[in-house]
């Protein structure tokens, strides 16, 4: 057979595995990108679609973007997994609530933020 009998071969596609360890330790492979996290919620795109992790005190621990790899620890309340239509929607609504507050810092001093954030006050753009 010479080169061009070969076939490609597709490179296989990453496994996804999520193992939890008493509520506390969270390891996750198929991971292709994350979207975003604090110290309440992160948004992870694996190869399954988004999940987000909720909880209280949450940390990455490690992050393996080649192999796909992330370890979250605190204290994990909820995992739910997101079709690709609601990732986008979401990351959409993140990225117009970044953009008011960033608009808002330039226009608003830092109370009437605070009172935005809050809800006891709207600011209006």
């Amino acid at each position: 057979m010479d080169y061009y009998d070969k076939k490609t071969i597709p490179a296989p596609q990453m496994e996804h595995h999520v193992k939890m360890t008493n509520r506390r330790l969270l390891e996750i492979d198929g991971v292709k990108e994350v979207d975003s996290f604090d110290s309440e919620e992160f948004l992870l795109q694996t190869v399954m679609g988004y999940l987000v992790i909720r909880g209280d005190n949450l940390q990455m621990k490690n992050l393996d973007v080649e192999a796909g790899h992330v370890s979250i620890k605190g204290k994990i309340f909820e995992l739910s997994y997101l079709d690709e239509q609601h990732g986008r929607k979401l990351k959409g609504c993140l990225a117009s609530f970044l953009n008011d507050i960033k608009h808002a810092v330039h226009h608003h001093d830092i109370y009437d933020i605070i009172r935005y954030l809050s809800g006891s006050e709207l600011l209006y753009f």
